[in-house]
């Protein structure tokens, strides 16, 4: 976070959000570098971290709580989550609203409620992340590059004012403010009315770029009431949208090129690459879960979390049955002085015939089971069956 200030002094500024996984460490280094930037949780993470478990439905139903932009939305599905789950409830009432719910966030998250974007980067450059430490800076500095200058031209290459996925993000909020009808209340506050239900009403602030459905503060765009007040204004929505949607904005975002690092133009004395030493296993590319997070399986067979298809206390359990393919074979048949390696394993058994069972997938592999005749036992040590024998049983078996 401190190299990241050094970099980026602006982002120490009340309109810029941070959003975290709720990590200590991090809670305390945004408290301590960047203390006017607000924070704010994922709630992704947060319905995770959630014991015991809430359901899938219950999850969705935490998110529509995060994404909430009106107070009486958000209470309405509190109230639900309580009735259903209440130790989740009594878990969230734990947090500040304001770190998690969007009605309650002091600056705008566009939408953002997760920290999904951090997450996509991550497998944005999942293979990259495989090199060594010199590698894995050039290849980052390649893929950037190349992003760069691809929005570079594209936004170079814009005619219009406004990007064309923005323009028809605005087309289509255009559409649909045709279906309401704009009434001036007092000087630049319009109450907004559906055409086809007069009970329906909105209240658009055209002063401070606001509406009642939270809609307009969140995205700091016009919603489709903010669109009827503006064009009952006589006034152009552009004007009321984010200085960032412009094209002249993302054109100045990008005009600056990466150029590659030439290793002999440095003055400074390069430092070797760390020497690190290479863990067992295969190296681990997903996220690393934190402390109390648990993998969450879910049946495959009724659905449900908790177990896989194999454990299913619901699923119906087929009794074993023997192979059509089985053969009796005395022991006295098999060769007990030839140790070598074998397809066939008889174990240690006091009786004095086997029934071998040919495996699934396997031509002559066999798996012995012991049968109870009436002839007296006689104790056997492991033997195994030699090669050499395997036409012997195909033999007695047909």
């Amino acid at each position: 976070m401190e190299n990241l200030l050094e970099g980026i002094p602006a982002i120490n500024c009340p309109s810029i959000l941070v959003i975290s996984d709720r990590e200590k460490g991090l809670g305390n280094a945004v408290a301590t570098f960047v203390p006017e930037a607000s924070h704010s949780f994922c709630s992704w993470h947060i319905s995770r971290n959630i014991r015991p478990p809430i359901s899938k439905e219950n999850g969705k139903l935490l998110s529509k709580m995060s994404q909430s932009l009106r107070l009486s939305t958000f209470r309405r599905l509190f109230e639900i989550l309580e009735l259903s789950q209440p130790h989740a409830a009594a878990y969230l009432k734990e947090i500040p609203e304001e770190t998690w719910v969007s009605c309650f966030c002091p600056v705008p998250r566009y939408g953002h409620t997760t920290s999904n974007l951090a997450e996509t980067f991550n497998a944005w450059i999942l293979k990259e992340r495989q090199l060594s430490h010199f590698k894995l800076i050039m290849a980052l500095l390649d893929r950037f590059s190349k992003l760069m200058r691809m929005r570079k031209d594209e936004y170079l290459a814009c005619p219009q004012e406004l990007p064309f996925r923005i323009q028809d993000r605005l087309d289509q909020i255009l559409l649909k403010s045709h279906h309401f009808v704009a009434r001036e209340t007092t000087d630049m506050i319009y109450r907004i009315e559906r055409d086809d239900d007069p009970t329906s009403m909105e209240l658009v602030n055209l002063v401070n770029h606001s509406c009642s459905c939270g809609w307009f503060t969140e995205h700091q765009m016009p919603c489709e009431h903010g669109v009827a007040a503006i064009n009952a204004a006589g006034m152009n929505p552009v004007d009321f949208l984010d200085k960032a949607y412009l094209t002249k904005s993302l054109r100045k975002a990008y005009y600056r090129n990466l150029c590659p690092v030439v290793l002999s133009d440095l003055n400074h004395r390069l430092l070797p690459a760390p020497v690190v030493r290479r863990a067992r296993g295969r190296p681990q590319a997903n996220r690393r879960m934190r402390a109390g997070e648990q993998v969450r399986y879910r049946c495959g067979y009724c659905k449900k979390a908790g177990h896989n298809k194999r454990r299913c206390p619901e699923r119906p359990q087929t009794p074993h049955r023997q192979s059509e393919g089985s053969l009796v074979i005395p022991t006295s048949l098999l060769s007990s002085d030839r140790r070598r390696r074998s397809n066939i394993v008889v174990a240690r058994t006091q009786a004095s015939s086997l029934s071998l069972t040919p495996r699934t997938g396997s031509r002559l592999s066999f798996t012995a089971t012991p049968i109870v005749t009436d002839s007296p036992a006689s104790p056997t040590a492991r033997r195994h069956v030699p090669n050499s024998f395997q036409e012997r049983l195909l033999r007695l078996n047909q």
